[in-house]
């Protein structure tokens, strides 16, 4: 385990329920490179999707709940300006951060790359042990965190779906089956759904 690890892990109670593990960075980011983030946002919309929803498309991430990269340019009620612009990075996951570190700079590495290049002393994404020391030195503690599901890891919240989608079609063809075809139905549906209960 590494030191930046062990760091981190020590202040996991504050960025942890249950299951479900927080994760806030913000890091500062050069003039040039606020401009270039903020046409690369409003120009790429749909790629920017691509990695939020990195579980739907990247089978390797579906431990990710949530992710998302923010411009700060102004705080405070006033909308006061900042004198260096920061990038801000939510994130909620399972497991632990090494695990997620490592996957997302291997899985999705050259993505990332184009939205954290632009913030001072970025490694880039590989090797990972850099990128994850650069990570927990901007890391902030959770003040307050809120999971739907602490108690449930997103594949089992996918499993979960599954198995509602399954048991829908289970209910509308057998309203009015008579015991035999019910049954038959049944067994079927217990076959779909086997690997998700």
């Amino acid at each position: 385990m590494s030191h930046a690890t062990s760091r981190w892990e020590e202040r996991r109670g504050a960025n942890r329920a249950r299951a479900v593990s927080a994760l806030t960075t913000c890091n500062a980011v050069g003039p040039l490179g606020a401009l270039a983030l903020r046409a690369g946002f409003a120009l790429a919309r749909i790629k920017l999707i691509v990695v939020l929803y990195a579980g739907r498309t990247f089978p390797a991430l579906r431990f990710i709940h949530f992710a998302s990269w923010s411009l700060m340019t102004r705080l405070g009620s006033k909308g006061e300006r900042l004198k260096t612009p920061y990038l801000l990075f939510l994130t909620n996951f399972n497991g632990d951060f090494e695990q997620y570190i490592d996957a997302f700079s291997y899985v999705i590495g050259g993505k990332i790359s184009n939205i954290w290049r632009f913030s001072y002393g970025f490694p880039g994404p590989r090797p990972s042990e850099p990128f994850k020391a650069f990570i927990e030195r901007q890391e902030l503690v959770s003040l307050h965190y809120h999971s739907a599901y602490p108690l449930d890891t997103t594949a089992t919240v996918l499993a979960a779906l599954r198995v509602r989608e399954h048991a829908d079609r289970l209910i509308s063809e057998t309203e009015d089956a008579d015991p035999e075809t019910f049954a038959a139905h049944y067994r079927r549906f217990l076959t779909a759904v086997q690997t998700d209960l």
